[in-house]
């Protein structure tokens, strides 16, 4: 399961970037024809349960917050898509569109943070009861930092224009 948590990392990453690409365009009235993708769980789905025997409490409980984050995304991913084809500039489903970009870019966030925190105490997970990167001033910090980011990318689209994010879009890795 940590091969797939890894997996599950990049994945998670792209994601992000392609948030961060809707945040920009949500701030100046624009919906995308892209969006997030599906996680995958399949490992997770298939033998946490019997693997989750052989684990310890606090292996178990770091596995099920990650995939609990990460179900909660692919949940809504679906509805993003449908989301996103009835938003339309000065619609009022347009709010709820950019409250979801908002909702899942930090949802992802979190599962990065999570994961990251996972794999470098691997060999002491039991250091969560303690840390406080993981208490409440680590969770303070972490949406500090988020908010931080979506302000500089919604002052980055207002300086760009629509169509200086479009050629930003159009050259994007």
């Amino acid at each position: 399961m940590e091969r797939e948590i890894a997996e599950a990392r990049r994945c998670l990453c792209r994601n992000k970037l392609t948030l961060e690409n809707l945040v920009q365009l949500a701030c100046l009235g624009q919906v995308a024809e892209f969006g997030p993708v599906r996680i995958p769980t399949h490992t997770y789905d298939t033998r946490f349960a019997e693997d989750g025997m052989h684990l310890t409490e606090h292996e178990r409980m770091s596995f099920n917050v990650i995939y609990d984050r990460v179900k909660q995304l692919n949940s809504k991913v679906d509805k993003f898509e449908q989301l996103a084809l009835d938003a339309t500039r000065d619609s009022p489903t347009h709010r709820s569109y950019a409250v979801s970009i908002d909702t899942q870019y930090r949802t992802t966030c979190d599962a990065i943070y999570m994961i990251d925190w996972h794999l470098s105490h691997k060999d002491n997970l039991e250091a969560s009861d303690s840390d406080p990167a993981l208490g409440r001033e680590g969770w303070d910090l972490l949406t500090k930092r988020e908010e931080d980011r979506l302000g500089q990318l919604a002052e980055e689209a207002r300086a760009l224009g629509p169509e200086g994010l479009k050629q930003k879009l159009a050259h994007a890795p």
